[in-house]
């Protein structure tokens, strides 16, 4: 009787915990690290809070807590959201390989935030999407006290399997009341979410002791095991307590070692970063301007600035109208590197345009795509150069950007005609049921030559080399589809060189805010074909919308260098997807840009996908994608699933161009990190060569604000 007692004030404890959260003595929260528990999640011991790291956090985590090993990267988007892709195998201890896979994507999304009398809440779901005996649902509280953070909660599926309650959901709909399996081959989905007859409370304390490193954790539980029970893994669950120690001597690094019960002893390491710290490794030189900055003068000729600027290696053009000038970008300039472009073009203009212009006018202008009219006042430029009393904001007081109506000019000056692009990709899968871990580490140098055409195009080539693999493993897990899309890749991995890719593109403006482009070729590693975009940005706003549609052909892997195309008319599809974009930032912060897509994949199967990707000033770039198919990929285990997620990293090495060398090609060079499934038929996009809304991007307005501050040149 006493142990039934017991057990009843447990989720009586975890309420008054809740509810005492609410009233908690207001403190100023220092930024926490908000580490992975033992099982992966964001929170203390066993159980989650609803704490979220820095916005761009990135972090890689491995963690015990028997009968479980987990393995987690995760990444922060922006202050709300943070996205992880977990690999869970059962093992008997941390080094030993497991039998099976427990692989799936958890998601956590920040309610609001922590103020003086109202707890920070959070909504969690482990195993959005994967294998169903790892997910749950929960929504946690969490409140500073002093050195005191309490958290309490409440949690479906895994979270909840104590049952202490009915489903609290169940009075909104009869779907959140039906019975949950906890434990099958079939995956884990949005169907499963918040649903279950009962849900179960937990909740946790941390202590952050006199010594900054050291945290202490305790809390208590409301997973009792079900599924493993069932099975016949486990005789009975383990006690749901749990307390446990954090220490965290550097803020990249973690460890964590906790006791559950008095006979599991659990452990963690993590290792972070920031994204939005990164910067490269290499760098422009610095630009060259003149020592002294002359006054205006009444000779000047209309035509002075162009020369001025095209002897020093600018590559000013004319527009047709008296007073603006269009600047060509050279291939592969980003938003950073326009701003500092146009900065560059307004010493010679300021400083040779005739007496009476009181303005200055530049159209950004990218192969044949424009940006808008950018109009800046002439005296704030002449005051930087002559005295530094002026600013970028004071700039950016006097700037107007308006539509510009004309013609893509024709380029006739030195200018970099050629970008070489370097790229060290590392593909991996840690997100299969069958195999721990599939990868290739693959280097893609691409080169793009503008070429002098009317209207422009440019020429794209990119050589590919393989460094390491294991993907001739993965034929031995898949089911080879008889008209493969991407299943065959372990076909495609067996020649260390190919051509990726060989193809010519075009892109124009056809009015202010609509853009087009088309190109053909060899387009990807395994499909040539040709195809085009239609894009719709209005210059101002935080949206677009667009339409791309290609004719794709599959390669054949044995073919020399992957040269040779099907003739079978079952391997050539038509692609194509509606899509709309909206930057969920505002211009102060870097952008966040959610992108929906609705349409054809490759293996002619329909559905949509959802990306969303953050860019920072240094270059680093995160993105989260899924794509949810209406057909089903199968797997050794003959489980299905719809869904196709993961998560890409890409980390800035180097951007580099000589000062006002326009006639030098530059050089960006990178590391892309990409954890997705690999070999999959489903839900598979066609990988474009270029993108029509990222090519437009260095040209918006949204892009000058964002780097506004690099328009004067030191």
């Amino acid at each position: 009787m006493r142990t039934r007692r017991a057990k009843a004030r447990i989720p009586a404890a975890c309420i008054l915990l809740a509810a005492g959260l609410v009233y908690a003595p207001a403190h100023a929260r220092p930024q926490t690290a908000a580490n992975r528990n033992f099982s992966g999640a964001l929170g203390l011991n066993t159980v989650p809070d609803a704490r979220l790291p820095e916005a761009g956090t990135i972090d890689l985590s491995v963690s015990r807590l028997a009968p479980y090993n987990h393995a987690v990267a995760g990444a922060q988007f922006g202050e709300s959201l943070n996205l992880a892709i977990r690999q869970t195998t059962p093992s008997t201890s941390l080094l030993r390989r497991g039998m099976r896979l427990y692989p799936g994507l958890d998601v956590k999304l920040k309610l609001w935030e922590e103020t003086k009398y109202r707890p920070a809440a959070a909504l969690g779901l482990q195993s959005a999407i994967g294998h169903r005996r790892m997910s749950g649902e929960y929504i946690a509280l969490s409140k500073q006290a002093g050195p005191l953070d309490l958290s309490a909660g409440l949690g479906w599926g895994r979270f909840g399997s104590a049952g202490h309650i009915k489903n609290p959901l169940a009075a909104l709909a009869p779907h959140f009341d039906r019975r949950r399996p906890l434990d099958n081959e079939d995956p884990a989905g949005p169907d499963d979410w918040f649903t279950g007859e009962t849900a179960g409370f937990f909740g946790g304390i941390s202590w952050q002791t006199p010594y900054a490193p050291l945290k202490l954790h305790a809390d208590w539980n409301a997973d009792r095991y079900t599924a493993e029970k069932a099975a016949g893994e486990m005789t009975g669950a383990p006690p749901p307590w749990s307390i446990g120690a954090s220490w965290t001597p550097w803020p990249w690094i973690s460890a964590s070692l906790g006791l559950q019960g008095m006979d599991k002893i659990a452990g963690r390491l993590q290792i972070r970063t920031n994204a939005g710290k990164i910067r490269p490794l290499f760098k422009n030189a610095p630009p060259e301007f003149p020592n002294a900055f002359p006054s205006r003068r009444t000779d000047s000729a209309p035509e002075e600035p162009l020369l001025r600027a095209q002897a020093q290696g600018i590559p000013l053009l004319g527009t047709g109208e008296d007073t603006a000038w269009a600047l060509p970008l050279p291939p592969g300039t980003d938003a950073a590197q326009t701003v500092q472009d146009l900065g560059r073009a307004l010493i010679p203009l300021a400083a040779h345009s005739p007496k009476q212009s009181d303005n200055l006018s530049i159209v950004p202008a990218r192969f044949g795509l424009l940006g808008p009219k950018i109009t800046l006042a002439r005296r704030p430029v002449e005051n930087w150069y002559r005295t530094r009393h002026s600013s970028p904001e004071e700039l950016w007081h006097t700037t107007q950007c308006t539509p510009f109506k004309g013609a893509a000019p024709m380029n006739q000056t030195p200018l970099a005609k050629t970008w070489l692009d370097l790229t060290l990709d590392n593909e991996f899968s840690i997100s299969e049921e069958d195999h721990a871990l599939f990868y290739r580490i693959v280097l893609r140098p691409h080169l793009i030559r503008r070429l002098g055409l009317l209207p422009p195009a440019y020429l794209g080539i990119t050589p590919r080399v393989i460094l390491a693999d294991n993907i001739d493993e993965l034929a031995e897990y898949r089911i080879l589809d008889d008209k493969p899309s991407r299943g065959d890749l372990p076909e495609f991995s067996v020649r260390t060189f190919a051509l990726e890719r060989l193809y010519l593109g075009w892109a124009q403006t056809l009015a202010p805010d609509i853009h087009i482009a088309a190109q053909g070729g060899y387009l990807e590693e395994m499909y040539t074909g040709f195809g085009g975009e239609l894009l719709y940005r209005p210059d101002g706003k935080r949206w677009a919308v667009g339409a791309e549609l290609y004719r794709a052909a599959k390669r054949m892997p044995a073919a020399p260098f992957n040269l040779e195309i099907t003739s079978s008319d079952a391997e050539k599809t038509i692609t194509g997807f509606a899509n709309a974009w909206i930057d969920l930032a505002p211009v102060t912060a870097p952008p966040l840009i959610l992108k929906l897509q609705a349409g054809r994949f490759l293996d002619k199967d329909y559905g949509a996908a959802l990306t969303l990707s953050r860019t920072w000033r240094g270059g680093a770039e995160l993105e989260g994608f899924v794509h949810i198919s209406r057909e089903k990929d199968i797997d050794l285990f003959g489980s299905d699933t719809q869904s196709y997620a993961g998560m890409r990293l890409t980390l800035p090495l180097a951007r580099i161009r000589e000062g006002n060398k326009y006639d030098l090609p530059p050089v960006s060079a990178q590391i892309r990190t990409t954890l997705a499934p690999l070999g999959r038929e489903k839900g598979q996009k066609l990988d474009k060569p270029a993108d029509l809304y990222e090519m437009t991007t260095p040209l918006t307005r949204a892009a000058l604000i964002r780097n506004w501050q690099d328009v004067l040149v030191k």
